[in-house]
């Protein structure tokens, strides 16, 4: 089977250029192109580097962030509909089992307030990803942390063991321009650092209004008329609590 990657990632990545005034490359073939859950991995890539080519680093974890631009979009309302970052993770690491063939985000070390991740390969995979795949899903869990209300986001990209090779972002506010951006990243990209990265917030963030786009609950009862058995009947209840979970 041919290697795939998230069709919403790239949805995002390919209007984010165009809003900014960049140009991405062509549609993949096909009668779906972006429309479908999955697109060629080779695309995703070809496209993360037509951002890399123009405008950097710096531009490729902004323009990855811009997540209000998949508004309406199915992996939108699912990963908006979380409360706090750890259920935004929860339900990224849910659909990346389905949207991607190689490369996962996994949580090596937690507490309040505090994640620490790493993107890495699937087991069983050599290949490990592209330090600008890991910098452009780093940029959809920062911006989809940011749209939850987040407060006191702040992101140490290097990993742990390389303390003269981390760099600390806070990103509640414009950071630093794109070309101080790539400055910053580009010696992380080159040791291949980008995938490591310890997210730091607020840790009452569970408490934070969701936004407008967030699911209205449906009701949970609409199975009960039919005659199931009760084991079925407590499964589609606690799905229909909170579908996009």
């Amino acid at each position: 089977m041919q290697d795939f990657a998230s069709a919403a990632m790239v949805r995002l990545l390919v209007r984010a250029m165009a809003a900014h005034g960049l140009v991405p490359p062509p549609p993949p073939p096909g009668a779906d192109g972006l429309a479908a859950s999955h697109v060629p991995l080779a695309y995703k890539r070809s496209v993360v580097e037509a951002v890399l080519h123009q405008g950097g680093l710096g531009t490729l974890l902004q323009l990855a962030q811009r997540v209000d631009l998949l508004a309406g979009d199915p992996v939108h309302r699912a990963l908006l509909g979380a409360a706090s970052v750890p259920e935004l993770l929860t339900r990224w690491q849910r659909l990346e089992r389905y949207v991607h063939s190689r490369h996962q985000v996994s949580v090596t070390a937690s507490a309040p307030g505090t994640l620490a991740l790493r993107h890495h390969a699937r087991p069983g995979v050599r290949e490990e990803p592209h330090p600008t795949e890991s910098l452009a899903v780093l940029g959809v869990l920062v911006g989809a942390s940011q749209a939850l209300g987040v407060r006191g986001l702040r992101v140490e990209i290097g990993a742990p063991e390389a303390a003269g090779h981390r760099v600390n972002l806070r990103m509640e506010a414009p950071v630093a321009n794109p070309a101080e951006l790539h400055a910053q990243l580009a010696p992380l990209a080159a040791r291949r650092l980008l995938g490591h990265w310890t997210l730091h917030w607020e840790p009452h963030d569970g408490k934070a209004p969701t936004t407008p786009t967030s699911q209205p609950q449906p009701a949970t009862h609409l199975c009960d008329a039919l005659p199931w058995p009760p084991l079925a009947h407590q499964l589609a209840r606690h799905v229909l609590h909170d579908p996009a979970a």
